[in-house]
């Protein structure tokens, strides 16, 4: 039996300890090698007061943190191991006091900082190369239970300096509200037993849906931007033309597409949000498209009844 602690007993430490928020996470490689981090839950939802027994453990082996308002921390993400990385240069400019630290899993660096309750700071970075941050909307891997993370410095969270929390209300100006389009709707999200069944059968017949099974095994073939948010939306444009409903659009790219947003930042309020928009205009092309068809048939039809002198209505025969 191993003596490492189990990623909830690391979760109820970390609240013991600060009363800081956790969810669970799973970190496995990619096809790659590259470690990948998916929570395992809607994390959205957490707030300061969220406790670990609210969640269900089994299955993880890391422990996620959200930054921002639901914990009320924000992280300087730095990749310290990249040629170049300028973040100690700045951070000694703008008298950043040390704090607590983790290694990651990638071999750079988390310096954690408190920030004031009820502040909204969102996730754009000041410009300095090697530097990335993590805010409203964001989340660290605190600790995991495979030894990937660690601790440089085991320090509570320092105050984030107000000089560099104005500098990061400027850069994030505008940006750390997300509003839902009232023209989306609300999904109603579809059971695994309706749903995979379906989607199977597409993803088990790569001759007639070639596109698709590519998309679902990661290719990005064919897409000019090859970000998550693009794969959203090229999936869903491929399931709509199967004849997936918007929400079963929704469910899928949610739950069962690892290439997506969802796939890489678990299923939090933003993601949703993002991924209904994909749902909508995929289901609306569709619909316009088959409306036009539709009319250019209608007229098409009527073009070749008036060549033939053919009656094109009751009346006309009767």
């Amino acid at each position: 039996m191993s003596d490492r602690p189990t990623a909830y007993q690391l979760a109820a430490d970390l609240w013991d300890r600060f009363g800081i928020p956790s969810f669970p996470v799973l970190l496995a490689q990619d096809e790659t090698g590259k470690w990948q981090k998916k929570p395992l839950v809607k994390w959205g939802a957490v707030t300061p007061d969220t406790q670990p027994g609210e969640f269900n453990w089994g299955g993880t082996n890391a422990v996620g943190v959200p930054m921002g308002r639901r914990s009320n921390l924000f992280a300087f993400d730095v990749d310290s191991y990249k040629p170049g990385c300028a973040y100690d240069e700045w951070a000694s400019g703008h008298e950043l006091p040390p704090t607590r630290t983790h290694g990651t899993t990638s071999g750079g660096r988390h310096l954690i900082y408190q920030m004031p309750p009820c502040l909204s700071l969102g996730n754009s970075a000041p410009k300095v190369q090697g530097l990335d941050v993590r805010g409203d909307g964001g989340f660290i891997v605190w600790t995991d239970t495979l030894g990937r993370y660690s601790v440089i410095d085991d320090r509570a969270p320092a105050a984030l300096p107000r000089p560099v929390i104005n500098l990061l209300i400027e850069l994030n100006a505008g940006k750390g509200r997300i509003l839902r389009d009232t023209e989306v709707p609300d999904p109603k999200y579809v059971g695994d037993t309706d749903l995979l069944p379906k989607l199977r059968s597409l993803l088990g017949d790569p001759l007639r849906n070639c596109d698709l099974v590519n998309r679902f095994r990661g290719g990005t073939s064919g897409l000019k931007d090859k970000s998550r948010s693009s794969m959203d939306m090229s999936v869903a444009g491929l399931l709509s033309r199967a004849g997936f409903s918007y929400d079963e659009i929704v469910t899928t790219l949610l739950r069962h597409f690892q290439h997506g947003k969802a796939g890489r930042d678990g299923w939090t309020d933003a993601v949703e949000r993002e991924v209904c928009r994909c749902a909508h205009k995929a289901v609306t092309q569709r619909d316009e498209k088959l409306v036009l068809i539709r009319q250019q048939l209608e007229t098409s039809v009527s073009d070749l009844r008036e060549r033939l002198s053919l009656p094109q209505n009751a009346e006309d025969r009767a």
